[in-house]
């Protein structure tokens, strides 16, 4: 490794190097400059960021670049993972990899370099942070002494041990094949809100390892500073805010004390050594999971679950000049007369097939369980869980859609295509609709026993078709909560005893079970539920025939 040093450095270099080249890092840059601007808001501003009841810090070096930290830590995080990803990935798309995968670097220089590289990156941003955080804290004009040791103290413990083990992620990520797209992206934020929910603001003291972004400590140090300089202050009385909070009123009149900076302990400083030996595991990992560049599946995968190929030719040249030769060039389909006028049902069925194609059949079946158990399932359940894979589910394809032309380099198609750029992110935008199952595939449900299945109601008040006359609206607002809890599919014809607590249900069973003979008025809840059940076989009976249509 250490013969292999100067070729680890040229690799950084290099990725910083390409990485600085774009606008898009520049304006990351302004942009995190600007928003440092805004955490640290004026005397003025009708709005805090930082707030202890009344009471907010002295804008000095420690104030400042601790206010910055605890706003800007989460997100940048987030943020600056997701612009580092895909250094190695890079490779591929500019066809250099097997220049690389042949070179004498091995795999842990290689991605150590690419380490190297994202950690440059991501260090400007903390270094932009440091800068802008010491230019306001002149602009405040509160204290213009700057002790840099106050100043870089929370970026240097807090911010970068952090971003450090965000590029050791963004290697791992690169290294593993199925971590690389979409997967890898929506794992990283499920890490990311949980670290959020872990290690946030807490009443009580946590471990250092947990606190994963260091929020809970700064916290926790700046509070306890206020009390100890505010007599009349009780921790977790009164706002307590982190983020922008805007008042009506006028601006907020804060009061201020003068905290000199968080007394970093021992413990903590442990937690942030084993955050940077992690971030150092993780990237040895990384480099034993790397293929270097080799996309045929392993030797045992092959063997058990690869796909015999058909041995080539003893002569290539020949079998290539004979299969050209039996081509039928007349069966190529004649160029279309040019035209302007802009065929959307065609261009919306070419964005449908496009964003499908390439979709598992496990995609599909997944898909069609999550429908299944919505309708089984009790409407809290389908609320809180339901609804949310269900809104999850598409998003590695809708994801595709925004970058589909920038990765196969057709932007210069689209863009002279009729109907330029709007027609096609039209379509785009209609295709990613009708691919998120949203509530019209209710309407594709199939055509079945309604007073066995009990689908009705759940059809009608989710696609609103119930009679809109006023005393049933009367009735429907009124029964709102009864019909919520109705939204799954009864199989089982059961008792009114036993449906007593959806209310509408045990209704239409005594009317079903007890008395055949008796007449209900017009407004009778009950009447309201044939009003539902009518309404949605209507509807049933209608999209069934189009769908059928459709098929055939």
């Amino acid at each position: 490794m250490i013969g292999q040093l100067p070729s680890v450095l040229a690799v950084a270099l290099a990725d910083f190097r390409e990485r600085s080249r774009r606008y898009t890092f520049w304006v990351f840059l302004v942009l995190i400059a600007y928003a440092t601007y805004l955490f640290i808001p004026a005397p003025g501003a009708p709005y805090t960021t930082v707030r202890f009841g009344d009471y907010r810090g002295l804008y000095n070096s420690a104030w400042i670049s601790c206010q910055v930290t605890l706003l800007t830590v989460t997100i940048l995080s987030l943020v600056g993972f997701y612009f580092i990803k895909g250094a190695v990935n890079r490779e591929r798309r500019l066809k250099t990899h097997e220049l690389l995968a042949s070179s004498p670097m091995s795999n842990f220089a290689y991605l150590v370099g690419k380490f190297g590289g994202n950690v440059l990156v991501l260090l400007s941003m903390i270094l932009t942070l440091a800068l802008t955080s010491a230019l306001l804290q002149f602009a405040r004009n509160e204290d213009r002494t700057i002790k840099i040791i106050d100043l870089l103290a929370p970026y240097i413990l807090v911010i970068t041990p952090v971003m450090i083990f965000v590029a050791a992620l963004a290697i791992f990520f690169d290294s593993v094949k199925f971590l690389r797209g979409g997967i890898g992206n929506v794992i990283f934020y499920i890490f990311w809100v949980f670290a959020i929910v872990t290690g946030g603001m807490n009443r009580s003291e946590i471990a250092p390892l947990l606190d994963f972004f260091g929020i809970s400590f700064l916290w926790n140090e700046m509070m306890n500073g206020c009390a100890a300089a505010v007599t009349s202050y009780v921790p977790w009385e009164g706002i307590h805010s982190l983020g922008f909070n805007f008042t009506r009123s006028g601006p907020p009149q804060l009061g201020t004390f003068l905290w000199n900076g968080p007394h970093w302990s021992s413990s903590f400083v442990l937690g942030r050594v084993v955050l940077l030996i992690f971030s150092v595991a993780v990237v040895s990992v990384s480099a034993i999971l790397f293929r270097r560049f080799d996309e045929e599946p392993g030797k045992v995968r092959q063997r058990f679950f690869g796909k015999k190929t058909a041995p080539a030719p003893e002569n290539q040249s020949t079998a290539t000049q004979s299969s050209a030769d039996t081509q039928n060039i007349s069966a190529l389909t004649p160029l279309a007369v040019h035209s302007h006028k802009v065929n959307l049902y065609s261009l919306l069925t070419a964005e449908l097939r496009i964003a499908l194609n390439g979709v598992s059949k496990w995609w599909y079946l997944i898909a069609a369980g999550i429908f299944v158990a919505g309708m089984l399932t009790p409407f809290a359940i389908s609320h809180k869980f339901l609804l949310a894979a269900a809104w999850f589910w598409p998003l590695l394809i809708w994801s595709a859609m925004g970058c589909r032309d920038q990765l196969f380099d057709t932007r210069q198609l689209v863009q002279s295509s009729p109907g330029g750029v709007w027609a096609q992110l039209s379509m785009q935008w209609l295709a990613g609709f009708l691919t998120s199952g949203s509530d019209w595939w209710i309407y594709r449900f199939p055509h079945a026993d309604i007073r066995r299945l009990r689908l009705a109601k759940s059809l009608a008040y989710w696609r609103n078709v119930h009679s809109d006359t006023r005393h049933k609206l009367r009735y429907r607002n009124r029964r709102q909560e009864a019909l919520r809890s109705s939204l799954y599919v009864d199989i089982l014809h059961r008792s009114a005893e036993q449906n007593a607590d959806v209310r509408l249900h045990g209704q239409c069973h005594q009317r079903e079970f007890s008395d055949k003979h008796h007449t209900l008025g017009h407004d009778h809840p009950c009447a309201i539920d044939d009003c539902f059940r009518q309404a949605a076989m209507a509807g049933l009976s209608r999209l069934s025939a189009t769908l059928i249509k459709l098929i055939s």
